[in-house]
């Protein structure tokens, strides 16, 4: 039968109400503390769980690492009793060398190809100052063929092919001026810090320059396009050995007379060997 509780007149529960009320509550805080108790041991043994668990990928590591030993033991006492697999050992190195060779030689082609980038990207820099045809073209050294090639907008060109004396000097002196601007950024370069260039005016004055007092000359022999081609010539040398600080030298054996390069900065005249006074001392051949 159901339990019904009814309120008296006055609305008051009755004592058996509260009785009820008090045992309900005492029975839910026993139940809490149950759950409490089983909580606190859920955590422990989760801990403990957690603990075997790593005590066990441990062992299983160690039993791992013995297997690997055990196997790299028996691969070593076999390789001392297999001749095919030693064999197959030495073939395998060999191909892992040349691999390592390939690659060596992959890096060397890199570098030498960032080098020339930079030997083409100062001579392209170089040529607007120059007497050129082109001398907005972009241009690249060859090296396998020791030629420049001049990229046209139709067509690309080897110097062979472009002809002009004035050409010709303007991109030799382009890269070699790049080429020893390229060493000097380097730490330890085995290129010496000094150039020879013979007779760079050749190419304007083929004719006899140097006019003796008593000989008068039929016709001028300088023209003023030639003196600028010359002294852009010259005024270039200067400038890059003038921007190497002390690090580059350059050593013009010229036959151009004084006013094709005077008042052009960090040109100098050392020498002029003239009516006797040669390069190799008369007294050298005797």
């Amino acid at each position: 039968m159901d339990r019904i509780a009814c309120r008296g007149r006055g609305g008051a529960a009755p004592a058996a109400f509260d009785r009820e009320m008090q045992r309900v509550q005492t029975s839910v805080q026993e139940a809490t503390e149950k759950l409490k108790a089983i909580q606190i041991r859920k955590a422990s043994l989760s801990r403990r769980s957690s603990e075997a668990s790593t005590r066990q990928y441990q062992a299983k590591k160690v039993e791992r690492f013995i297997g690997n030993l055990e196997n790299a033991l028996h691969l070593h006492r076999r390789l001392g009793e297999d001749g095919d697999l030693r064999a197959a050992v030495r073939s395998l190195k060999e191909q892992c060398e040349a691999l390592q060779a390939e690659l060596r030689g992959q890096n060397l082609e890199d570098r030498k190809q960032r080098a020339l980038r930079s030997v083409n990207t100062n001579a392209a820099r170089l040529m607007p100052l120059l007497d050129s045809e082109r001398p907005n073209d972009p241009l690249s050294l060859e090296i396998d063929d020791l030629t420049v090639k001049v990229t046209g907008t139709n067509r690309d060109d080897y110097l062979s092919e472009i002809g002009s004396g004035s050409n010709w000097l303007s991109y030799h002196l382009a890269i070699m001026l790049s080429l020893h601007q390229f060493f000097l950024t380097l730490g330890h370069s085995p290129v010496p810090g000094f150039l020879i260039v013979d007779q760079p005016s050749q190419v304007y004055f083929p004719r006899k320059l140097v006019v003796r007092e008593e000989e008068t000359p039929a016709e001028p022999l300088l023209k003023d396009e030639d003196i600028e081609a010359v002294r852009k010539a010259f005024s270039v040398m200067a400038q890059v050995i003038g921007a190497a600080q002390g690090k580059l030298q350059a050593i013009v054996l010229d036959h151009a007379p004084r006013e094709v390069w005077q008042n052009i900065d960090n040109v100098v005249a050392f020498e002029e060997w003239r009516d006797g006074n040669t390069l190799v001392p008369n007294e050298w051949l005797r």
